[in-house]
């Protein structure tokens, strides 16, 4: 006889609860999809966070009962740890997605160009380095990263700044089968519905991130840490792949017939993601391998 599993440990925390997706909403931290085999632990050592620190960014506590109840609630964990009593990250997960901080060092309140004086020499000097970095990468992801690098060396300062890809949370919840028209507006409301979107998706924050800008605002004050840029080119790949990887499986869906399920947006959205694939001047590019 199978003994019957224990019951997560969760309780709904106290007080006025956080918003979904309230990091992303006022452009706090970076987001990121959770895979099968991440846990805390391991996505703290990836970004060189802590992990105290890391789980108390997502949710304001470190209660474990109450950070069961946000993983269900919010992250859409529906997997138990091999114990029964937490919650755990898997690919199944609905949205799956946490916020990461931004990199470990002392806060700047001022604009980072005003503290470090950006000049096409500096940048091209973090931009060799992240090349360096992208050059010893291997496999896809590696080469899709060499890809964004040739890019951004290529326009140079400052138009690597404009570079920009759509923030994957915004594309999950864009394609998602539940997700309705009227949602699918709202979302667009900025642009009116038109190609890019821009503005504010609404529960994962702003339509485009801007990579290499976001890296010159983090690096502001130095960039020696090797394995700081090399974490930081993996994020923005995973960033990019998890958007992409949605369209996919969304233009997958609608060629074996069931794009009518989606409603006609989201079939307009996949082609448009893949033109700006085929555009050289365009990060998605780095997909068209």
């Amino acid at each position: 006889m199978t003994k019957p599993q224990p019951d997560v440990i969760e309780k709904r925390p106290t007080g006025t609860l956080l918003p979904p997706g309230w990091r992303a909403a006022n452009n706090m931290g970076f987001t990121y999809r959770v895979h099968d085999g991440d846990s805390w632990e391991s996505v703290a050592k990836r970004f060189m966070v802590d992990v105290k620190d890391l789980i108390h960014f997502n949710f304001m506590t470190t209660v474990p009962a109450e950070v069961n109840w946000y993983l269900r609630s919010y992250v859409g964990c529906n997997k138990r740890s091999p114990s029964g009593y937490n919650w755990m990250f898997s690919n199944s997960a609905r949205p799956g997605i946490i916020f990461i901080p931004p990199a470990d060092h002392d806060p700047i309140d001022a604009d980072p160009e005003v503290l470090y004086a950006w000049t096409p020499e500096s940048v091209k000097k973090l931009l060799s380095s992240l090349d360096a970095v992208a050059k010893g990468m291997s496999g896809n992801p590696g080469e899709r990263i060499r890809n964004m690098m040739k890019l951004a060396i290529s326009v140079g300062y400052p138009a690597c700044k404009d570079l920009w890809y759509y923030n994957p949370g915004a594309v999950l919840l864009y394609v998602g089968f539940h997700t309705n028209e009227g949602q699918r507006r709202d979302m667009t409301r900025f642009t009116k519905g038109t190609f890019p979107f821009d503005g504010d998706s609404g529960m994962y924050g702003p339509w485009r991130i801007y990579p290499f800008k976001d890296l010159m605002d983090e690096f502001a004050a130095g960039f020696s840490n090797v394995n700081l840029l090399k974490h930081r080119l993996e994020w923005i790949d995973d960033q990019m792949y998890q958007g992409w990887h949605q369209i996919d499986l969304a233009d997958a869906q609608s060629s074996q017939g069931g794009g009518s399920g989606f409603g006609p947006s989201v079939s307009e959205f996949v082609e448009h993601v893949h033109y700006l694939a085929q555009q050289p001047s365009h990060m998605y590019s780095a997909f068209q391998q």
